[in-house]
C-alpha cells in the first residue's frame, strides 16, 4: 500500500494525517483488519468509484479499534459521516 499525506488546507496549523491509499479490490477488503491500531495522525484512505456512500460498505471484521468514517467526492466535500 502506498502512503500519502492528507493536508488541511483551510488550517495549515494543524498537522499533516499520514494515510495508506487503498485504490486495489484487496487493499480495500484488507484494509485495517488485523491491525493492531492506529498512530496518532494516521489513517485509511478506501477509494472507490462511487461519488457518494450508496453502494459502498464498510465491514468490521478482525477490527479490533473503532474508527470514524468520513465519505469524501472527487471536489474534497464531506457527502456523509
Amino acid at each position: 500500500m502506498k502512503q500519502v499525506r492528507v493536508r488541511n488546507t483551510t488550517n495549515l496549523a494543524l498537522r499533516d494525517l499520514k494515510v495508506s491509499f487503498c485504490s486495489s479490490f484487496l487493499s480495500r477488503f484488507k484494509g485495517l483488519m488485523f491491525n493492531p491500531g492506529l498512530g496518532n495522525y494516521e489513517g485509511i484512505l478506501l477509494v472507490e468509484d462511487s461519488e457518494s456512500r450508496i453502494n459502498s460498505a464498510i465491514h468490521m471484521f478482525f477490527m479490533r479499534f473503532d474508527i470514524a468514517v468520513i465519505w469524501i467526492n472527487s471536489k474534497y466535500q464531506v457527502v456523509d459521516v
